[in-house]
This record gives C-alpha cells, sequence and structure tokens, in this order.
C-alpha cells in the first residue's frame, strides 16, 4: 500500500458513515444525533482541505490545483488533523447514540485510529510499484480522461498549477525512498522490476504521452485563442517539468533504489510486518463485526452506493 493511493482518496466506510448518519436511505428506530452528523461533515470538508487528492478523487473540485508533497511537514499537519478529529470524534458519548450512529461513530473512529497507527509503517517510503504508485497516479490524473476533470479553462489552469508542484513531489518521494532504504523499509525487487518498464514510457517526450490527452481533446466550447493557449502552456509544463521529473524518478530507481530493493515478496519480511498484520487483521475483524449489525436492505443500500 503506498501513500499516494493510500492518503490520497477517502476511504469508503468513511463516506458511507457520513451518508450513513445524515440521510433517510437507511431507517432509523430513534432520531440521529444532528451534532454527529455536522461533526462527519465537518470532518470530510477538512480531510478535503488538508488532503486535496482525496478530494479530487472523491468528486470535489475545490482544491483541484494543489499537490502537497508528502513531507515531514505535510505528514504532520496530516498527523495532528487525524489526531484532533479522533479526540473531537471521542467526545460522543456512544451510550446516546442510537444504533446505526454508533455504527457509523465506530467506522470513523476505526478508520482514524488505523491512520495515526499506519503512520509507524511508514508507507510513504514505498511510493512507487507496478499497481498504485505515484508514477501510475499522477499519470492518471493528468491524463484527462478519469478522476481530474479538464472541462473549464479553469479546470486547465488547476492541471498546470499541479504540474508545476509535481517536480517538488518526486523530489520528496525520492528523499523518503532514500529513507526506506536506510530503514530496510522497501519494495520486492520483483515489484520492482515490473515498475521501471512503466517509469521509462511515462518519462518519454513523444506524442503518445499520456500527459498530452487534455490538449488532443479540448471540450468543444473552448475557442480557438483557448486551445492556442492551452496547448503552448501544457507543452511547456510537460516538457518542463513533469517529464524532467519522471526521468529524475527513473534514473534514481533504475541506478540507486532497484539495487537496495528486498529479495523476498511477502510483507512479512518487513522489520515493521507483524505489527503490520495485526493492525490490518484487527480492521477486518472490526469490519466484520460492524457489518453484521446492518440488515440484508442496509447492506444492500450500502452495495449501491459504492457502485454509485
Amino acid at each position: 500500500m503506498n501513500y499516494f493511493i493510500y492518503s490520497k482518496k477517502i476511504s469508503i466506510l468513511v463516506a458511507t458513515a457520513c451518508i450513513l448518519t445524515s440521510s433517510n436511505l437507511l431507517s432509523q428506530s430513534t432520531a440521529p444525533n444532528q451534532k454527529l452528523s455536522q461533526f462527519f461533515e465537518n470532518y470530510y470538508n477538512e480531510n478535503h482541505k488538508i488532503d486535496p487528492l482525496s478530494a479530487t478523487f472523491d468528486g470535489e473540485n475545490k482544491y483541484n490545483d494543489l499537490l502537497p508533497a508528502p513531507d515531514s511537514k505535510y505528514l504532520a499537519e496530516l498527523h495532528n488533523f487525524r489526531a484532533k478529529m479522533l479526540a473531537e470524534l471521542k467526545k460522543f458519548d456512544t451510550k446516546t447514540l442510537n444504533e446505526k450512529d454508533k455504527i457509523s461513530y465506530l467506522i470513523l473512529k476505526n478508520r482514524l485510529e488505523n491512520s495515526l497507527n499506519s503512520e509507524q509503517f511508514h508507507t510513504e517510503y514505498m511510493p512507487v510499484d507496478q499497481f498504485n504508485g505515484i508514477q501510475l497516479g499522477i499519470a492518471i490524473l493528468g491524463s484527462g480522461s478519469t478522476l481530474q476533470p479538464f472541462k473549464t479553462t479553469k479546470d486547465y489552469d488547476n492541471w498546470l498549477k499541479r504540474c508545476a508542484a509535481i517536480p517538488n513531489y518526486i523530489n520528496v518521494s525520492i528523499e523518503n525512498m532514500k529513507k526506506g532504504v536506510k530503514t530496510g523499509i522497501v519494495i520486492p525487487k520483483s515489484t520492482a522490476l515490473k515498475a521501471i518498464p512503466q517509469l521509462e514510457n511515462l518519462s518519454k517526450n513523444d506524442s503518445t504521452s499520456v500527459f498530452y490527452g487534455p490538449i488532443k481533446n479540448f471540450p468543444e466550447s473552448f475557442s480557438k485563442q483557448d486551445k492556442v493557449k492551452y496547448t503552448t502552456a501544457f507543452k511547456k509544463a510537460i516538457g518542463g517539468q513533469v517529464l524532467p521529473a519522471y526521468q529524475k524518478l527513473l534514473t534514481y530507481f533504475k541506478n540507486d533504489y532497484l539495487p537496495k530493493t528486498r529479495l523476498t515478496d511477502g510483507v512479512n519480511s518487513l522489520q515493521t510486518a507483524m505489527h503490520f498484520i495485526k493492525n490490518l487483521f484487527l480492521k477486518a475483524l472490526l469490519r466484520a463485526k460492524l457489518l453484521r449489525k446492518f440488515t440484508q436492505s442496509d447492506l444492500q443500500k450500502w452495495k449501491e452506493l459504492r457502485v454509485k
């Protein structure tokens, strides 16, 4: 599990928790706690603000121009936010909550506690792999066909601002990988070898680059002047910021990081593995316990929400 994906979207369980406490989708035997509902809404909004990538993944477009790098200062801000929200959540007396509110409370409490406990495992030290690496996450956003919208000139300006932040984002990620090498928190060599072709392909500056997608598929509403303007700006940003950063990541990953990767494949070979496995196991147990409290009708509605 790498940092880019892990921290760049709200858990579906948290989103579900917000819905459970603030809508009439699920029946309530007693009135829901309005203060708890407001707390969930505040959490959702504040989480988007401090974690703009999660906002983008959730379809919230307010922060589509931001790309904070996972350096020590930013990670400390995330920690403080989670700790503050957990402390505020614990002020609610669960004895006064109805069953659905209590489930929502426990889901978010588990989410926050799990996030705080997971910090010791330093997933930010392993930002690149062949499935969810930062090299894929950034390319997906910049392709123009997925989560980052490219419908208006503001959308295009937003991505240009994120492009400007990509070099620092990747520089910080490289520094995090160096910390991982020093502490033995690295990905398997078999995984690293599969990520290299991806990096090589994404680092090429040619007409097939995924990053040129937005200027190959302009919205019909764009004027000729808009198209010329953004074609020029995107080519400059891609050639001068994005691809050089990718090439730097590729050079470090291939020449320096790869020789330090581990020969074992399982997570059990990591120094913090047993704590990590125990943490995931307890999380799974709690989820199973909570889900057993839902009726079959509730579960069906929950599945429908996940599809949406």
